[in-house]
């Protein structure tokens, strides 16, 4: 898209630019759509053969067209862009048959460097692997719930202060989706976020882990000093209202930015997530997934130990009409 020079002049100030900052621009783009070509190489695809993508102009189900329509319109501003965008998602559901809001962001901002075959490749590649985020990009992901309180489990060892606090106010999956789902995409400036997918696709989910760690640790006296859920989340989700991209993300350096405490944190965050391996080193993340899959079986029990409680209380109290009349 951004090779196109009619997308300067119709997407600059589309919603998906918000956290541009200067990354991309119409003398960049050709370096960068580079830089992008080789993204598809760095993640492992499985030995099965690829997927076949079928780009139709309806995917057969009328609520999902009409939330592919809607996402279209909450991300780009021409009837062009909204159209790949939707031709994508279509082509997606063919394979997946569900729709996550994050999937929207990830095709969105890589769609604007590569054409829809790739995109829909390397989506495609991202769900279907265990070594991704498999199963994320369902309405309801259970994968990704258990990933999120797999998280909550790691910062509860490594931040515990920071756990308890985070956890009295809101569950890990009200905030993790940006990160894990939505990759980043709205939360990290471009630049960054750039940084951030391609070590995503190098070294997969254990990378999420360690980036959302790594926000935990950079923004601790943050996040323990908001006081209530809006601020916590504001926190976690590095909202621009609070953490303002750089001037120029494009010319700033870790140098220009000393000095300026937690206010552009960015590139600390993605830095420390890409050589802090040892972080993870003596953690065993299938243990953990395994106790997250346990207890969210164990809820799933008692809310219908509940619900068959609660519906045969209901059967105690009814009345009927001859029981009226005697």
């Amino acid at each position: 898209m951004i090779l196109d020079d009619s997308f300067w002049e119709e997407e600059a100030e589309a919603p998906l630019m918000n956290r541009n900052a200067g990354c991309l621009t119409k003398e960049s783009a050709s370096k960068l759509t580079e830089r992008a070509s080789m993204w598809a190489d760095l993640i492992k695809k499985p030995k099965e053969v690829p997927v076949s993508f079928s780009f139709k102009e309806n995917c057969g189900d009328e609520a999902a067209e009409r939330i592919f329509k809607e996402d279209a319109i909450r991300t780009f501003k021409s009837e062009k862009r909204r159209s790949e965008m939707r031709a994508v998602l279509r082509a997606l559901w063919g394979e997946i048959g569900d729709y996550h809001q994050g999937q929207g962001y990830v095709v969105s901002f890589l769609l604007l460097f590569l054409p829809k075959e790739e995109v829909a490749e390397i989506c495609m590649n991202l769900y279907r692997q265990d070594r991704y985020m498999p199963r994320y990009w369902h309405a309801a992901p259970a994968d990704f719930v258990r990933d999120a309180r797999v998280f909550r489990k790691l910062m509860k060892k490594l931040h515990p202060e920071v756990e308890t606090h985070v956890s009295s106010k809101v569950v890990p999956e009200a905030y993790a989706s940006k990160w894990f789902v939505g990759l980043c995409v709205h939360v990290l400036p471009f630049a960054f976020l750039l940084d951030f997918l391609e070590l995503f696709f190098q070294e997969g989910y254990p990378a999420l882990f360690r980036f959302a760690l790594a926000l935990v640790e950079v923004l601790k006296c943050d996040i323990l000093s908001a006081s209530d859920v809006s601020k916590v989340l504001q926190a976690l989700r590095l909202d621009a209202a609070v953490y303002p991209d750089p001037p120029s993300t494009k010319a700033s350096s870790k140098k220009e930015e000393e000095g300026r405490g937690v206010e552009f944190p960015f590139r600390d965050i993605v830095e420390r997530a890409r050589s802090n391996e040892g972080v993870l080193k003596d953690v065993d993340l299938g243990s953990l997934r395994a106790e997250a899959v346990e207890e969210m079986a164990e809820e799933a029990r008692k809310r219908e130990e509940r619900m068959k409680a609660m519906e045969d209380d209901d059967d105690d109290e009814i009345v009927f009409s001859d029981e009226e009349e005697n």
